[in-house]
């Protein structure tokens, strides 16, 4: 089941169990992937959900937020993200330096959404200079 479909079958309950906020919250949050007009794979819906979460923060309407957090992927500690930095820019005999441009890519790649990107970036830099 993709994130869009979940969000989809939670509003529906959210709708029979009576609960207006949350039905509200997630029909916001489906419309605005269906304005975006791009396919709603799983990290679109990430991208839209993230902006919606700092608008309600901006907004001052954090509790809409309870209804939004659980669809975000769990975000990695700075231990988890340094031990991986350093697993991927761990020098190998004989291997080039990696670059920042890779080392940012492996990250996307493998940990999509799931990492503070100036808190990555100053690992790096870290570790490849």
């Amino acid at each position: 089941m993709s994130l869009k479909e979940r969000i989809q079958t939670d509003r529906i309950q959210a709708l029979k169990a009576g609960n207006i906020i949350q039905r509200n919250v997630l029909g916001v949050l489906i419309g605005e992937l269906e304005r975006s007009g791009k396919t709603s794979s799983d990290d679109q819906v990430v991208k839209v959900t993230k902006k919606l979460v700092e608008d309600n923060i901006l907004s001052k309407a954090e509790n809409e937020n309870i209804y939004l957090t659980c669809y975000l992927p769990q975000m990695l500690s700075d231990e988890e993200l340094e031990k991986h930095i350093g697993y991927f820019c761990a020098e190998i005999p004989g291997m080039p330096k990696k670059t920042m441009g890779e080392a940012m890519g492996y990250l996307k790649q493998e940990f999509p959404g799931r990492y503070d990107g100036k808190k990555a970036s100053e690992l790096i830099r870290k570790h490849i200079s």
